[in-house]
């Protein structure tokens, strides 16, 4: 009776004990890695296409740099966007993602216009596109990927939390 005793309580240890690695996988696979994603996402547009436009703008960097910034960027933002979409979303994941798709094609109209602006190599249309629709174009994105980050945090912590209840 001790015996079985001993088992039981071992394999009840055991089954908690891959319940709290597959909490930690699911925390890397569908949080960490998303999360890194998603910062990408962010600097390419804060880095690779808000700094990139006034680089060219004040002549730090030529036009053509400036075209492969812009065409990196979009490449990676395509790419990790995909690639976030393929985790598990929570609702709230769902609900913001819903949010951000229209806007990826509100803010690609106006990297189209910076695309012709820079294949333009026209400096005075850069001045007015910094100044102008640049900002209100990627202000609200940038925004809704600061939510999606908090929410992954948010999960993270989640499961950290039943991981504690577990043990």
């Amino acid at each position: 009776l001790l015996g079985l005793l001993s088992v039981a309580i071992g394999v009840n240890g055991l089954l908690n004990l891959a319940e709290s690695v597959k909490g930690m996988q699911t925390v890397y696979d569908d949080r960490v890695v998303p999360l890194r994603d998603l910062k990408v996402i962010a600097d390419m547009y804060a880095v690779n296409i808000v700094d990139t436009s006034h680089k060219v703008r004040n002549n730090n960097i030529s036009w053509e740099e400036g075209r492969k910034n812009l065409a990196d960027a979009e490449q990676q933002i395509k790419e990790k966007w995909t690639k976030y979409k393929n985790t598990v979303l929570v609702p709230e994941e769902e609900r913001l993602v819903a949010e951000i798709e229209p806007m990826f094609k509100t803010t690609q109209v106006e990297l189209d216009r910076m695309r012709d602006i820079l294949t333009r190599e026209d400096r005075h249309a850069m001045a007015e596109f910094t100044a102008g629709p640049l900002y209100p174009a990627i202000d609200p994105i940038s925004g809704k990927f600061s939510d999606l980050i908090e929410v992954q945090l948010k999960v993270a912590k989640q499961e950290y939390d039943d991981s504690i209840e577990r043990y």
